[in-house]
């Protein structure tokens, strides 16, 4: 499987892990995984953290691995991009 390959798959996951957390919001501002735009910070649909800590937990059980404890303290892990790039750097 090429790279290109494993990122667009890693892509879906972080996209479905994050609209799940956003559809459980009062008023989600989407309601499509399709609609997230991987450049976007989280804060910008609502993300509090302990939001960030539930997604955190949802990609821990979607990818089957443990994310490492500087992912909670890594200030600019805060796009589906920048989650690509890290999990795809381990």
């Amino acid at each position: 499987m090429s790279n290109a390959t494993d990122t667009t798959k890693l892509s879906q996951v972080l996209r479905t892990a994050l609209i799940e957390l956003i559809l459980l919001g009062e008023q989600p501002a989407i309601t499509s995984a399709e609609e997230i735009d991987d450049d976007k910070d989280f804060r910008e649909y609502g993300f509090t953290s302990v939001d960030f800590l539930e997604f955190v937990v949802s990609l821990e059980q979607k990818l089957d691995t443990e994310i490492p404890d500087e992912a909670f303290t890594e200030a600019s892990l805060l796009t589906v991009n920048d989650w690509v790039r890290f999990l795809s750097e381990r």
